[in-house]
């Protein structure tokens, strides 16, 4: 189902035109992620390439949720002068998604969709269906609140952190740390070096003084230690070591290739030295280890599985769908790194069957995939992108000059995360172009 549209946009903080993929219906059953970025007021949000304002753009959308044969249209005040166009506006996302319908699910009740002139209110109007969903919408955006509040305190006023955290210790929970990094990272992607230092600099200190914040930070030490020497004896060591069952579940999944039958034949060893040596507390210490890693360790393997699946069906579905682009635009959020393992594991199975069609159509897919992702990302990551992905040291040279204007100690600093995070997630390719682009940024930029 066609959902999105691309539109024109100016952005109104430096004037920069550009394109933005905007959402024009949004179906509850078809496509609960958009439902999720609407209620949590993040639909058709912009992000300007050029100096990262990010706003919500104002453009009328059509909400569908067929099992409770509800219709709704928000219209912007200023859209149409006249009852006339703005009924033409309504009628036109009406047909669409009439268009796009079975004839059996093409009721009456869309002939007369409700209009709002608010987002808020048609939120709110589709919140008052759902209990369950008001709840949730309502905590994340606490979750928002409390991080604009953090925004804007200074890292260095120690007083006013610490009176922040002593308030809201209990709220600051994972989700308030999953949706803080989330924040951080897109301030880093956008470039936006003050708002990204001022909030890693609030992470830091978090970290320490919060409660969920020094646990996290306990996972963070042993998963780093595991990572500086990934061998099975420093797993079983932090293991061990670790207070927390969340420390422990990191390093599960950090280290899952390390358990297998070794690992545990050495975990059986320890067991039976401390038995041996009378140890009774620690003999039962280890006895539940074993048992509680077994489990998270199954659990893993079962979420894993999940995932490949999931991604496995959005590969068909692409596969089937007659516009490729428009659907994985409107699932983007699912194109991680598994997505792109499982279309590698079919590109190789069809080619070792000889299926050289099949082998086309994915390799079509994933170019599709790769050019979508690149026209998303800001100017900057795409240029890391480039440069990662460069035949020669030549074209790692003929792309600097080419993007001149975009050198600078900001696209150094994040050039060398690029290579750290790509020799932290053992991802070779690319590591020499980038080492290279980085010594010759410095050269450049003096």
């Amino acid at each position: 189902m066609a959902t999105q549209a691309v539109t024109p946009v100016t952005c109104p903080q430096c004037r920069t035109p550009f394109t933005a993929p905007i959402q024009q219906i949004v179906d509850a059953q078809r496509d609960s992620e958009a439902k999720a970025r609407l209620l949590a007021g993040q639909l058709n949000t912009i992000i300007c390439p050029q100096c990262g304002f990010r706003g919500a753009l104002s453009a009328p959308f059509l909400y569908h949720d067929s099992e409770l044969e509800i219709a709704f249209v928000y219209l912007p005040m200023d859209l149409g002068a006249t009852d006339l166009e703005r009924q033409k506006a309504i009628g036109d996302l009406t047909n669409r998604l009439m268009n796009q319908l079975p004839p059996e699910a093409r009721k009456g009740y869309l002939l007369q969709p409700r209009t709002f002139f608010s987002v808020q209110n048609l939120v709110d109007a589709i919140l008052e269906q759902d209990d369950e969903t008001r709840e949730a919408v309502e905590t994340q955006r606490r979750k928002m609140e409390l991080l604009d509040e953090l925004r804007h305190l200074d890292p260095e006023d120690n007083l006013a952190v610490a009176q922040f955290i002593g308030e809201h210790d209990q709220e600051l929970d994972d989700s308030f740390f999953q949706l803080l990094d989330f924040v951080i990272r897109i301030d880093e992607a956008q470039g936006d070096a003050a708002v990204h230092d001022r909030l890693a600099r609030h992470r830091a200190t978090l970290l320490e003084k919060s409660t969920v914040g020094r646990s996290f930070k306990a996972q963070e030490a042993a998963v780093e230690a595991l990572l500086d020497n990934p061998t099975r004896e420093t797993l079983l060591d932090q293991l061990v070591a670790a207070e927390e069952r969340g420390a422990r579940e990191a390093l599960v999944v950090v280290g899952r290739q390390l358990l297998d039958y070794a690992f545990f034949q050495a975990l059986t060893a320890r067991i039976d030295a401390a038995e041996a040596g009378g140890d009774g507390a620690n003999r039962e210490a280890l006895v539940v280890l074993r048992k509680e890693v077994q489990e998270i360790r199954d659990d893993v393997d079962a979420m894993t599985m999940a995932v490949l699946q999931d991604r496995a069906r959005l590969l068909q579905d692409l596969l089937r769908a007659e516009d490729p682009r428009e659907l994985a635009l409107r699932r983007v959020s699912e194109i991680d790194q598994t997505f792109f393992t499982v279309l590698s594991m079919n590109i190789h199975q069809a080619d070792s069957e000889g299926r050289q069609d099949v082998v086309g159509r994915l390799r079509q897919i994933g170019d599709v995939v790769v050019t979508l992702l690149n026209e998303l990302a800001p100017p900057e990551i795409r240029l890391v992108n480039q440069l990662a992905a460069a035949a020669s040291d030549e074209e790692v040279e003929q792309l600097l000059e080419q993007e001149r204007e975009q050198l600078n100690g900001d696209f150094l600093e994040l050039v060398n995360r690029a290579v750290q995070d790509l020799q932290q997630g053992k991802r070779e390719k690319g590591v020499e172009r980038l080492r290279y682009a980085a010594e010759r940024i410095g050269e450049l930029i003096g």
